[in-house]
């Protein structure tokens, strides 16, 4: 067999290998520095992920539970709302009902006291019926006994008038007969019969103003007399 021959390298190259096995130890620790500070990044940083993943989910349930909470509230608050309403609209209803029925008697009575108004009305026309038309019988019963005074009257006075005609007549034939010194006394005689008529005469008349008067209607003013 042919023997094997060491060769042997520079001082220089053995320097350098030696560095660059330095080298390679130093980089290796470094990398191995590295991997572990990242690992431990890493490793931190999923322990921050998971802590936070775990404060969402919590915050989230949280939230769940309060927006449970706040729809349970606010169901309640909403049937709340709706019983109250309904109670108030039941209130109102009953309100409104015995408004109409206080509305109805209110009515009812009205217009019984209207019927009764009416009725008494009726009654109180009748009675002032009654009372003109006996009123005005009596006037025609005055005004008939008042024309039958004024005739009694004027007959009276025409009776008289005939016989003071008459007795006047008389009196003249005996004043032709009587001498003529007589004749004043005759004249004077002749006075005394004529006022004596103007006398009855405006009795007369008065009468007739007086029963006039009574015979007029209520309200109306009577004539002033007139004299014959």
């Amino acid at each position: 067999m042919a023997r094997k021959v060491e060769v042997q390298a520079p001082p220089e190259a053995e320097f350098e290998l030696r560095e660059m096995k330095a080298t390679i130890v130093a980089l290796r620790g470094s990398l191995e520095e590295v991997n572990h500070h990242g690992l431990t990044r890493v490793q931190e940083a999923v322990a921050t992920r998971d802590a936070e993943v775990r404060e969402l989910k919590t915050t989230i349930q949280a939230l769940r539970d309060q927006m449970e909470r706040m729809r349970f509230d606010a169901d309640q608050r909403v049937q709340a709302a709706v019983a109250q309403s309904a109670e108030e609209i039941r209130q109102l209803k009953e309100t409104v009902q015995a408004l109409r029925d206080q509305l109805d008697k209110q009515r009812f009575e009205a217009d019984t006291r209207v019927q009764q108004a009416a009725a008494f009305s009726a009654d109180e026309v009748r009675q002032l019926k009654a009372t003109v038309q006996s009123l005005r019988d009596q006037m025609d019963k005055q005004r008939f006994e008042a024309d039958a005074r004024v005739q009694a009257a004027n007959s009276a006075a025409q009776d008289e008038s005939r016989q003071l005609k008459r007795t006047v007549q008389g009196l003249r034939e005996q004043l032709d007969t009587r001498v003529f010194d007589h004749r004043e006394q005759m004249q004077a005689v002749d006075r005394d019969h004529k006022a004596e008529i103007r006398e009855l005469q405006s009795m007369i008349a008065a009468l007739r103003s007086k029963l006039e008067v009574s015979a007029a209607p209520i309200g109306k003013p009577t004539s002033s007399p007139r004299a014959n």
